[in-house]
């Protein structure tokens, strides 16, 4: 079995909804500051739903092919695993919801510690 290095964060709205509307992320690590900006509803499938700016980032859509009361963003994950995180997410120019955090991370051995691969990891929650 195989595991991911990294930081993963997820994000949870108040009621399990995502307000359509403009969104920017705002996502800042010892490496920089990434600005990614996108709307919901979501795009068809097919095509991008975030523009970003900045060093590489990875924030997840969820829900492009279901109806657009159920599209949204899952959250972000990081993989080369930063010391220090900090994450505004704006929604039509309001801050929604803010954080800062030094990550705890953990050393993982899914197959055991014998048996490779070690995992570096950590995960956090954004809720509002």
């Amino acid at each position: 079995m195989g595991c991911v290095d990294g930081y993963s964060l997820q994000f949870e709205p108040s009621g399990g909804r995502w307000a359509p509307g403009r969104y920017v992320f705002e996502v800042t690590t010892p490496a920089g500051t990434t600005t990614c900006e996108g709307a919901l509803p979501l795009p068809p499938c097919d095509r991008q739903a975030l523009t970003c700016s900045g060093p590489p980032v990875s924030i997840g859509v969820s829900g492009c092919a279901l109806p657009p009361d159920q599209h949204g963003f899952s959250g972000i994950d990081l993989p080369e695993g930063p010391a220090h995180l900090e994450v505004v997410i704006r929604h039509e120019g309001a801050t929604l919801a803010q954080m800062k955090t030094d990550p705890a991370y953990r050393n993982v051995e899914p197959n055991g510690p014998e048996c490779g691969p070690t995992c570096r990891q950590a995960t956090g929650r954004l809720s509002w």
